[in-house]
């Protein structure tokens, strides 16, 4: 059997590798590996794109390594940040929560502008239990403010 790997041909990293073939149409972008450099890439559990070709060996790129590590902490750390955001709530400490995620400040917005151009007192808001209790302009407002500092804070704190 015979071990083979599919390159990039620019900058000799793995792209692919194959199953042991007895023998295989070898294209440019195709080479024959050892059996040992097939073993220790699959058994390592790095990332496969982090292995360039050296003759018939595979060696770990140490900064490529690094590389994906950053990106994968990177994927992690944005979730992160979209999930607090997503979260964010605004307590008016009487049994009221009211969610105040950047996507809801329009909403908002639009409640404070619609409720002092009509003379309004109170509005019908659901609050995060899925119950609507008045809420006054003075009160939108606050929690607005509290929403963009709470983001403000997130974004703050996430460093790419």
């Amino acid at each position: 059997m015979k071990y083979y790997a599919r390159i990039d041909t620019v900058t000799n990293f793995v792209k692919e590798l194959f199953a042991p073939h007895d023998e295989f149409d070898l294209a440019p972008d195709i080479v024959e590996i050892s059996e040992a450099a097939y073993s220790e890439s699959i058994a390592s559990g790095e990332v496969l794109t982090d292995y360039k070709v050296l003759g018939m060996d595979l060696v770990l790129d140490v900064d490529s390594q690094a590389e994906t590590i950053r990106l994968e902490q990177l994927a992690k750390d944005k979730t992160a940040r979209d999930e607090a955001l997503n979260n964010l709530i605004h307590d008016f400490g009487d049994g009221r929560i009211m969610q105040v995620r950047p996507k809801d400040e329009s909403n908002i917005r639009n409640a404070i502008e619609v409720m002092t151009t009509a003379s309004m007192t109170t509005i019908g808001w659901v609050m995060l239990d899925d119950k609507k209790y008045n809420v006054t302009v003075p009160e939108l407002q606050t929690a607005l403010a509290s929403g963009q500092a709470q983001a403000l804070t997130i974004w703050e704190n996430f460093n790419p």
